[in-house]
């Protein structure tokens, strides 16, 4: 054992400041109200198909896992117990890792620097799996409950966004690879992974049979990704904070040579994977959501904790300097990105304290969380211009929640949103689906579509599907009412072939039928 790392065991102060601070922003405020706007419809879908035990990999594919709702909980509030049970496990467990990885800072001070940069940016839910690593790899022995812990929470997390599923996954061969190969043991750890993993699969309603359909969709959802990463207003942030990146598995690397630690030195090829995902998610899409999800929720917390966990390798001095220089970029980072109209964080937490309000008044008035859903749901009703109307109702629309007021009558395709449908596979899957009996007896057809497109560029096959089993019936706000019909033959026939430039107009051939 290194003699500059000692054991303190888990100090009680850090302990109830982290897990404090989790209770009031991450566990107690109650799921947010829904709303009929196009960015906010995946939410509420990831909330009912919990609640409902749709199976993911048939009746849904999409990005997220069955605890998906874990993320962004909005919608029923009939989701409240299971968040609080589930987002307290694992607040729980990163309360003890984090109180844990703080003894290796000289000074308290210094450590509630460290956790109040964590907790204020981090997702606990992403930062679970870098707590494990970076307690799995230190050179005093972790307590075997503690690790249990945290893989539970690690296992639970990879089954609410594909990207941690990736990060788990990976983490659970680097495990079998250690054990068997380093320790020369039975894989135990992996084996409770594995276990546990399957557990919350069973727990969210999930059944076993179609676990390997949940398994390829989420691979063809993850490979359906572009490999280009979009860039936010200038090339310098995403340039610095690959530098910092580097830097920290370079210095991370070093460090586990010095020391000649094997367990340490493998881990950086897991840390590795941990920057990239992070990066991918913030540069991915040159958006302020994404830009806030990987960058402030995954990579300057992850450096946060690689440089606390370089500390003890210096002196307290030079541990205060590597501390506060990441803490220092993390606030001009936050500062940078509101300033190019990043203001997620801002949000969230006003958000974050109305949701925590809406939950104390329910804890005094019972039932007032289900009656401000009723009242919303009402509102987005008269918002949506929806009729009374018997049956099933699907909505070939970005705007989800106007099918979500039918209740349990709204039957959504396996990709709900026109918009995700960016592989011919995903728009094959839901053109099968309109054509089978399972497909609702009304269709609400919207022409709100992201980013300007053409509405039949999103989700082009089952426009065609659609055409062939419903008719029109009558208007819905700026949206058109569809009934189902008899299955008709629809072939199509070119009406015109030309080269054009930008810009030039194109007279189309008259034509009675649909063009």
């Amino acid at each position: 054992m290194d003699p500059k790392i000692v054991s303190r065991g888990f100090p009680l102060g850090l302990g109830v400041f982290c897990l404090s601070f989790l209770l009031l922003t991450y566990v107690l405020p109650a799921p947010a109200l829904p709303s009929p706007e196009i960015e906010q419809g995946w939410q509420q879908l990831l909330s009912e198909a919990f609640l409902r035990h749709a199976q993911f990999g048939r009746d849904i594919l999409f990005t997220y896992g069955p605890w998906g709702f874990l993320t962004e909980p909005l919608g029923n509030p009939r989701l409240y117990g299971w968040l609080l049970a589930a987002r307290g496990f694992i607040a729980l467990a990163c309360s003890f890792a984090l109180s844990r990885l703080a003894t290796a800072l000289p000074s308290k001070a210094l450590a509630f620097v460290v956790l109040t940069a964590v907790l204020l940016l981090g997702s606990p839910a992403g930062l679970v799996l870098l707590l494990f690593v970076l307690i799995y790899v230190r050179p005093e022995p972790a307590p075997a409950w503690l690790l249990l812990l945290l893989l539970c929470a690690c296992s639970l997390a990879a089954h609410t966004k594909l990207s941690l599923a990736f990060l788990f996954f990976s983490l659970l061969l680097y495990l079998v690879v250690d054990e068997v190969f380093r320790l020369r043991r039975l894989p135990w750890l992996a084996m409770w992974s594995a276990a546990t993993y399957l557990g919350w699969y069973e727990i969210a309603g999930q059944h076993m049979r179609f676990l390997l359909d949940y398994l390829s969709s989420s691979l063809a959802v993850l490979s359906g990704y572009g490999g280009a990463m979009g860039l936010p207003p200038t090339r310098v942030f995403p340039t610095v904070v690959l530098l910092l990146s580097l830097a920290g598995l370079g210095l991370w690397i070093s460090d586990a040579i010095a020391r000649g630690s094997v367990r340490r030195t493998s881990a950086t090829v897991w840390l590795g994977l941990y920057f990239l995902v992070g990066m991918k998610q913030a540069f991915g899409r040159a958006d302020a959501v994404h830009l806030w999800w990987g960058c402030f929720n995954l990579v300057l917390p992850g450096l946060m904790l690689v440089a606390n966990e370089l500390a003890p390798a210096v002196t307290a001095r030079r541990a205060a300097f590597y501390v506060v220089l990441v803490a220092g970029f993390s606030l001009l980072a936050f500062v940078y990105a509101a300033w190019h109209g990043n203001t997620v964080g801002q949000d969230r937490a006003t958000d974050t304290a109305k949701n925590l309000l809406r939950a104390a008044e329910d804890w005094v008035h019972r039932g007032s969380l289900n009656a401000g859903y009723q009242a919303r749901m009402d509102d987005i009703r008269q918002l949506c211009s929806l009729p009374l109307l018997s049956g099933t109702i699907d909505t070939f629309d970005n705007r989800l929640a106007c099918g979500f007021v039918y209740g349990e009558r709204f039957r959504w395709r396996p990709t709900a949103l026109p918009r995700d449908t960016y592989t011919g596979n995903f728009s094959r899957r839901n053109a099968e689906y309109l054509l089978s009996s399972q497909a609702a007896a009304n269709m609400l057809l919207g022409i709100r579509t992201t980013d300007n497109h053409y509405a039949p560029l999103e989700d082009s096959l089952s426009w065609l599907a659609l055409l062939r089993v419903y008719q029109p019936q009558a208007a819905a706000g700026d949206g058109i009412l569809f009934t189902r019909t008899t299955q008709r033959d629809l072939s199509m026939e070119p009406l015109l072939q030309r080269t054009v430039s930008f810009g030039e107009s194109v007279e189309i051939p008259e034509t009675k039928e649909p063009i």
